[in-house]
């Protein structure tokens, strides 16, 4: 699946993110994408961002012209785009309800997250959160036929890449072959 942008009319630099799939089949996103040229310490360079609404894509386009950070009301945070997340699979995924569901039973053990922007989601944080997880005292509140985090391990995957391909292109997911082993160890 392939991604293109076409010009929203009458918004200068403000794009509409569509899927195009292998059969040709065309799919509009939620996703709003601005481009800009600004100029930041005397050079010229490209400034990419992506929303989920126009209205923030629309404020970010017209405050282009500095090269000062621009903040908008586009939370960053684990729990906020977990549930950007889950609504993209139900909406544009069409993931089964029951999967879904699942999906929300296994969030718990992510909860360690909140309140983390997902620039505060590195290796250290997924060490923290697998020590957590393998803590005696949190397996004694598992089922006794837990035997690993496999699963939650694959959601968070499936969570990192979908906040990279939408929303943050430069966000490098924080997972590591040793938190993989770890979490599937039994």
């Amino acid at each position: 699946m392939q991604k293109k942008e076409v010009r929203i009319p009458n918004v200068p630099n403000v794009y509409r993110v569509i899927e195009v799939h292998k059969d040709g089949k065309e799919v509009l996103t939620q996703f709003y994408r601005v481009r800009l040229r600004v100029k930041v310490d005397g050079k010229w360079s490209s400034r990419t961002q992506t929303f989920d609404n126009l209205g923030d894509a629309k404020v970010f386009a017209r405050a282009g012209d500095t090269s000062a950070p621009i903040t908008t009301n586009l939370k960053h945070q684990f729990e906020d785009v977990f549930e950007r997340y889950l609504k993209y699979l139900q909406t544009v995924k069409r993931v089964r309800s029951a999967t879904i569901a699942l999906h929300e039973v296994r969030r718990k053990h992510l909860d360690f997250f909140n309140g983390m922007t997902m620039n505060q989601l590195n290796s250290k944080a997924i060490d923290a959160w697998l020590n957590l997880m393998y803590d005696p005292e949190y397996l004694e509140t598992q089922h006794s036929s837990r035997i690993n985090y496999e699963k939650e391990f694959s959601i968070l995957g499936g969570f990192f890449r979908y906040f990279r391909n939408h929303e943050d292109e430069k966000f490098i997911s924080p997972l590591l072959d040793r938190h993989r082993e770890r979490a599937h160890a039994r």
